[in-house]
């Protein structure tokens, strides 16, 4: 890892484009780098006694139950056992072998491919006013299932573009830009490299030069977490607006 001390050696970031960022984020999680642990020390035990391709035996490899492991749905409930390697990837959100988190900077496409990321679209009740919230972010949209959707989707989407430019020009809403995020996106990495060391909360505040560290933790924790993923969504959007 960089040297949480040195604004200098994240200067690689700069550079990084978003699914790399979010690998950034992934690798520092301790639960991540506790499934690698697991995943790479049960994929050497099989291979120890199954053997390497071409030589592999595949079929007694796949009798073994040591290969196989509970998936789980994103509600919790049980999908029935899945491949370790294929169990990584879903638990974690990309395809292809599962990576070291040691590796620094795997190459996109090819050693590491994340998988798309579903935005639900969450169905808004007559009084249900928990999901809104005070949240300038969220709106809700009403739709008649009586009348064509194509025109009603039409409406929405040149209204909500409205909505959207007019929150942003009077600062209740911050899109989430990648320009506008980097810089809070190297403090977290610097902040979690700290963390990793154990260095102490007035070392932090002091090199980092904060105030306090006041939601720091709380949201650098939340990028390992699940933020990686809101990275991918931004990645997505912006790839489908250039296909446009």
């Amino acid at each position: 890892m960089p040297d949480w001390k040195n604004a200098a050696d994240y200067g690689f970031t700069r550079k990084l484009t978003l699914e790399e960022w979010a690998w950034q984020f992934l690798r520092r999680n301790p639960d991540y780098q506790r499934d690698w642990r697991w995943f790479a020390a049960t994929w050497s035990a099989l291979e120890a006694e199954y053997g390497q391709p071409p030589a592999r035996d595949y079929f007694r490899w796949q009798q073994d139950p040591r290969a196989y492991r509970e998936g789980l749905s994103d509600a919790g409930e049980a999908t029935g056992p899945l491949l370790i390697e294929c169990w990584m990837g879903h638990k974690w959100g990309f395809y292809k072998f599962p990576l070291d988190p040691a590796m620094e900077h795997p190459q996109v496409g090819t050693q590491l491919l994340w998988r798309e990321v579903a935005v639900t679209p969450c169905l808004i009740g007559e009084s249900d006013n928990e999901w809104l919230g005070d949240d300038p972010a969220k709106v809700a949209w009403g739709f008649d299932l009586r009348q064509p959707l194509g025109w009603q989707f039409e409406q929405a989407q040149r209204f909500l573009r409205v909505l959207q430019k007019q929150r942003s020009q009077n600062h209740s809403l911050r899109p989430e830009t990648p320009a506008q995020q980097q810089e809070k996106w190297r403090r977290y990495l610097r902040y979690l490299d700290a963390e990793a060391v154990q260095a102490t909360c007035e070392e932090i505040v002091e090199i980092l030069q904060l105030d306090e560290l006041n939601g720091l933790p709380q949201q650098a924790h939340e990028m390992i977490q699940t933020g990686y993923r809101r990275i991918l969504i931004l990645s997505m959007a912006t790839t489908r607006t250039k296909t446009l």
